[in-house]
């Protein structure tokens, strides 16, 4: 196991912070983007890791089904 309260999201959350953050994953050694959020009244948080190049891959699609200028045929 590794010690991820150094990370960015981890350490916003338990400063009471929601929100959405880009940090590097050790275990994936992989840049990551992440939404995040505290349970109130619990002392948990959550937080929803992706990595980024699938992101940009999605919405290149997104952008390229989207572009009037591409041929869809």
């Amino acid at each position: 196991m590794r010690d991820l309260s150094g990370l960015d999201p981890v350490a916003r959350m338990k400063a009471g912070e929601t929100g959405v953050s880009r940090f590097v994953s050790p275990a994936l050694n992989q840049e990551m983007i992440s939404a995040y959020s505290v349970v109130m009244g619990t002392g948990w948080g959550v937080m929803v890791p992706q990595p980024f190049d699938e992101l940009r891959a999605h919405a290149a699609g997104v952008f390229r089904y989207a572009s009037p200028s591409v041929s869809r045929g």
